[in-house]
């Protein structure tokens, strides 16, 4: 008996162990990937990787990301997408400059020299406002987000280049990069800091207040969720609003690091990026299941990728197939690591 026993206390246990496996495996998946890559690139880099200087240029690569993907984290827990989200950054950056003032490359001056705050306020609710335009075309008349924020991707662009008159703007306050994109508290970065505090509002926000279970819910079911009582339109508008927000955040903190403001974008690659880190963490791009410690865990991912890639001996122009290939392998071991921890949605 007393061996009959003990079998059955082990497959209790084994069944005990399995049930957690696969109901963490949403963040387990994500870590480990992030584990092999920060123990591949501590063994190519000749030591270059785990120095304080790379960790801390590598948390300021990540910050202004944080801002955007903080957003989309949002909108997609809710099963949409926001795609506007690079373009809206890169007009907060043009606000920002033509409010404080800068330079462009033919000599010519341009912008108000208005206060720093000041700037930062229109520009971040400029991009808010483009956030509830498109929540509310959304929610109102039944477009789908997917074609809402392509639109306002097209309208915010359109308004950097009538702005800049496709001229890359220079900023003229070197005060704002000074205490925003160089200067350090404690020597972590002042802009990984900024970040910080935007992913910890959001952790609560979503983890333990009404509007994040709302979230939360408009993901996983809408019909029942309206059925609840809850009122879902406001849900979604209010999500994509955030985004904007985060758009405009994220706008702040990329001038403050780089300085320009450029017709270009914030880069080509970021809206791409912002998507990645929040599928790479374990979100479900269909909603309801994923949060803000996924999204951290994705940008991690990619800012060890970027970072440690910048460091390798291989040909720059492959570096760029090379991120791609291995972000792909990434992205198939998570999605088939969820599917076998037994979620079916992502």
């Amino acid at each position: 008996m007393s061996v009959v026993a003990e079998s059955s206390a082990q497959a209790r246990d084994q069944r005990r162990a399995v049930r957690w496996l696969r109901s963490h495996i949403r963040v387990l998946a994500p870590l480990a990937t992030l584990l092999l890559l920060v123990i591949f690139f501590s063994f190519t880099t000749q030591g270059s990787f785990f120095t304080t200087a790379n960790l801390t240029n590598l948390l300021s690569q990540v910050a202004p990301l944080a801002a955007l993907a903080i957003g989309n984290t949002f909108v997609i827990l809710c099963s949409e997408i926001d795609l506007s989200v690079a373009n809206v950054a890169t007009m907060s950056t043009v606000i920002l400059v033509a409010v404080m003032g800068g330079d462009n490359p033919t000599g010519g001056t341009t912008g108000l020299n208005w206060p720093e705050w000041l700037a930062i306020i229109l520009a971040v609710g400029a991009c808010t406002l483009a956030g509830l335009v498109n929540g509310l075309v959304t929610t109102l008349l039944g477009i789908p987000s997917f074609m809402v924020t392509l639109a306002m991707l097209e309208i915010s662009i359109g308004i950097v280049t009538l702005v800049t008159q496709g001229q890359i703007l220079y900023l003229k306050s070197s005060s704002f990069t000074n205490w925003l994109g160089s200067a350090y508290f404690h020597q972590i970065p002042v802009i990984a800091i900024a970040a910080a505090i935007l992913l910890l509002v959001a952790y609560f926000v979503l983890g333990y207040t009404r509007f994040g279970r709302y979230i939360y819910m408009v993901g996983g079911n809408r019909e029942a969720t309206e059925l609840s009582g809850i009122h879902t339109k406001r849900v979604i508008t209010a999500a994509l609003t955030i985004s904007g927000f985060c758009a405009g955040v994220g706008g702040v903190l990329y001038l403050g690091r780089l300085g320009t403001a450029q017709p270009a974008g914030v880069g080509s690659d970021v809206l791409i990026y912002c998507i990645a880190a929040v599928v790479l963490g374990g979100s479900s791009l269909f909603g309801g299941e994923g949060g803000i410690a996924n999204t951290v865990i994705g940008l991690l991912i990619l800012g060890v990728l970027e970072n440690g890639l910048d460091q390798v001996s291989i040909n720059a122009y492959s570096k760029i197939m090379i991120y791609g290939i291995i972000l792909m392998i990434a992205l198939v071991i998570n999605v088939m690591a969820l599917k076998l921890g037994g979620s079916d949605t992502t």
